[in-house]
């Protein structure tokens, strides 16, 4: 027996709706997905609309965060699923944005062109070292 497959579209704004798609950054309007740890968000890095997005994936409504960054470049969910990660390439920073408010709560400069983001830990004495 085959399983049946739901299609459901969130559909986001698009400012840049006249540019050819194949002017997008990487092929791809929206760069970046992540899930919150509960699987009831979506974050969206809008690459080539400059926002990222939380969406509730139920009901697909969504927060915009626009002026905060420029090409927002890669979304992924920190280590604890209660926030994303996004990079703005344009702005060389990453947005901390918690999935329950849609807020960002935290704003890090971080070098020239950030592309994907990783969370790593270091043990506190490696540090001392230097």
């Amino acid at each position: 027996m085959e399983e049946e497959r739901i299609t459901r579209l969130a559909e986001l704004p698009n400012h840049v709706p006249f540019m050819p798609k194949m002017r997008y950054v990487n092929d791809s309007a929206h760069h970046g997905l992540a899930m919150s740890a509960d699987d009831t968000k979506l974050c969206v890095a809008g690459t080539m609309d400059d926002y990222a997005a939380i969406v509730d994936r139920e009901t697909f409504e969504y927060t915009l965060l626009e002026d905060i960054g420029e090409k927002a470049y890669w979304a992924v969910s920190d280590r604890s699923g209660e926030n994303c990660l996004i990079s703005w390439s344009g702005t060389d920073q990453v947005s901390v944005i918690n999935y329950a408010t849609g807020q960002e709560v935290k704003r890090i400069d971080v070098g020239n062109h950030p592309q994907r983001v990783r969370e790593g830990m270091l043990k506190a004495d490696w540090i001392s070292l230097y």
